[in-house]
C-alpha cells in the first residue's frame, strides 16, 4: 500500500527502511497533485528514484537514478529544484522530448502496465550490461539513437564485434533487441512526443525491380535438433542413473527433463509447477493461465511414467513442499531456473571412448523430439499443439479448427501415452503395446490408473 507524505517532511533512511519492513511500497512524497517523487523499492532491498508528473490528465514518469548511487539527500534536492521551479513558472516542468534518455522511456513504458513480467525482463534486457545491445547508450537521449548507431551496434551484436568483442555472436539476440527498441519508439512517438524517424527503418533493403522495402534482419533460423531415436536408449539411460545418483538438484533436474521430453512442455511451465497443480486423484497437472506462455489455462492428464515421477516426488516431498522441484538458494526453497546441470552431465556420459560427442541436448530440443515422436506415433499435429500448449485456430487462421475441440480428457490422454510409449519403446525400455490395449488403459478412470499404477510397481 503506498503512503503519501508532505514534502515539508524530512526523507530519511529510517522511514524508507521502516516502510520498506511494513511492506509500504512504493513510497510517494507529494509536493501537489501534479509531481511527486517515488522510490520503488524491490524485495532484495534495491531500488529506484522516480519523478512522477502529470500532463495534460496523463501521468508520466522519469527515472531519476539508483538508490544504491543517490542518496535520499540528493534525491530531495532534485526533486525540490523541480517544485520550486514548478511553482515560480520558472520553466515548464515538462520535459524535453531530447532529455528523455533510453533508460527513461523503457521505464516508463514497463511502468505504465499491460506487459507480463516475463516479456518485460525481455524487454529490459536491451540496456543490461549482460549484452544488451543499447546498454552503452542507456543514459544518452532516445533520439541520439540515429540509423547509423543502430546498424553499426547491430552488425557488431550480430558478429560479435566491436563492443561485443567479448560475447557470443547471436543473430538472435541483435534481433530481439531491435524489435525492443523498435516497439519503445512507437511507443514514444505516442506518450512522449518523439518525432525523429525510427532508427529501426535503416534495417530494410529496397528491392531493385519494386522499389519495396523489406526486413533486412538477421532472422536466424529455426532450430530443428532434436534426440535422434537411435540415441534415445543412451539419454534416458544417463538420465535415469542420474535420478538415482548424484546430489539432490541434479535428481531433481533429472525428473524434470524426464518430464519435459514426455509432455513436451516448456521449461518454465515444468519447472514452476506447483503440487497445487496436481490431482492424483483425477491424474491430472494444471498450467494456470499466469505461467503459460499464451495466457490460456492447460490440463494434461497424467500418463503411466508421468505418474509413477509425480507419485515418487510426492512421497519425498515434506508437507511445506510448495513446488514439486525446489532447490535451496541462499537459506530459501526454491524451483530450479534451468535443468543445464543436468544436461552437461547427460552429454558427458554419452561420450564414448572413440571420441564420439556426447547427447548435447536442450529443453527446447526435447520439446522437438517429443513433437516428432507424436507424428512417428500417428498424432494429428493439431493435437500435437494442444499437449505442447500451442494455441490453436485462432486469429483467423483455420477457421475449422476454432470448431474443434481439443479439451476431451480421454483424447489428450490416449495420445500423450501413445506418445511416451513410442519414446520407451524406442529407448528400450517399453515393449510395444497394441493400440487396442492403449485404448483400454486411456479408458481407465484417474482412481482405476492409480490403482493399477501401484501393482505394477510392486510386481
Amino acid at each position: 500500500m503506498a503512503t503519501t507524505k508532505s514534502i515539508k517532511l524530512k526523507l530519511s533512511n529510517r522511514a524508507i527502511n521502516a516502510a520498506i519492513k511494513n511492506n509500504q511500497l512504493p513510497l510517494i512524497f507529494k509536493c501537489d497533485s501534479n509531481i511527486g517523487l517515488e522510490l520503488h523499492v524491490n524485495a532484495d532491498g534495491k531500488g529506484r528514484w522516480k519523478l512522477c508528473k502529470r500532463i495534460n490528465g496523463v501521468l508520466r514518469k522519469q527515472l531519476l537514478g539508483l538508490r544504491s548511487e543517490m542518496s535520499v539527500e540528493q534525491a530531495q534536492e532534485v526533486f525540490n529544484e523541480y517544485c520550486y521551479r514548478a511553482r515560480h513558472n520558472i520553466r515548464d516542468v515538462k520535459t524535453s522530448k531530447n532529455d528523455v534518455t533510453l533508460q527513461s522511456a523503457l521505464d516508463q513504458m514497463l511502468d505504465a502496465g499491460g506487459i507480463k513480467e516475463s516479456t518485460a525482463k525481455s524487454y529490459r534486457h536491451l540496456t543490461t550490461q549482460n549484452g544488451g545491445m543499447l546498454y552503452s547508450y542507456r543514459n544518452k537521449p532516445l533520439v541520439s539513437i540515429t540509423d547509423k548507431v543502430l546498424q553499426k551496434l547491430y552488425q557488431e551484436r550480430t558478429a560479435g564485434t566491436g563492443k561485443f568483442k567479448n560475447r557470443k555472436p547471436s543473430a538472435s539476440m541483435a534481433d530481439r533487441d531491435a524489435r525492443t527498441l523498435r516497439l519503445l519508439w512507437r511507443w514514444s512517438e505516442k506518450h512522449l512526443g518523439i518525432t525523429q524517424p525510427i532508427p529501426t527503418d535503416a534495417l530494410k533493403k529496397s528491392d531493385k525491380v519494386s522499389g519495396e522495402k523489406s526486413k533486412k534482419w538477421n532472422k536466424p533460423k529455426r532450430r530443428k535438433t532434436t534426440i535422434r531415436r537411435s540415441r534415445l536408449p543412451e539419454w534416458f539411460s544417463a538420465v535415469r542413473e542420474l535420478q538415482q545418483k548424484g546430489s539432490h538438484t541434479v535428481q531433481q533436474q533429472a525428473y524434470a527433463a524426464e518430464l519435459l521430453i514426455l509432455m513436451g512442455l516448456r521449461e518454465k511451465e515444468i519447472l514452476s509447477a506447483e503440487w497445487s497443480w496436481v490431482d492424483l486423484g483425477h491424474g491430472t497437472i494444471t498450467v494456470p493461465e499466469s505461467i503459460s506462455k499464451n495466457d490460456d489455462a492447460l490440463v494434461r492428464p497424467m500418463t503411466e511414467r508421468v505418474a509413477e515421477i509425480i507419485s515418487h516426488l510426492k512421497r519425498s516431498a515434506t508437507k511445506r513442499s510448495k513446488y514439486i522441484f525446489e532447490v535451496e538458494t541462499k537459506g530459501a526453497k526454491r524451483p530450479p531456473t534451468s535443468i543445464r546441470q543436468v544436461m552437461r552431465r547427460v552429454e558427458s556420459m554419452t561420450a564414448d571412448e572413440a571420441g564420439d560427442g556426447g547427447i548435447r541436448a536442450s529443453a527446447n530440443d526435447m520439446r522437438r523430439t517429443m513433437a516428432s515422436a507424436g507424428i512417428y506415433a500417428g498424432i494429428a499435429l493439431s493435437l500435437i499443439k494442444k499437449l505442447m500448449n500451442h494455441r490453436i485456430g485462432e486469429g483467423g487462421q483455420d477457421v475449422t479448427l476454432g470448431y474443434v475441440s481439443f479439451d476431451d480428457p480421454e483424447v489428450l490422454l490416449e495420445a500423450s501415452q501413445r506418445i511416451e510409449n513410442y519414446l520407451l519403446e524406442q529407448a528400450g525400455l517399453k515393449e510395444q503395446l497394441s493400440s487396442d490395449l492403449i485404448q483400454q488403459l486411456a479408458a481407465l478412470g484417474g482412481d482405476q490408473r492409480e490403482q493399477l499404477l501401484k501393482l505394477l510397481q510392486g510386481a
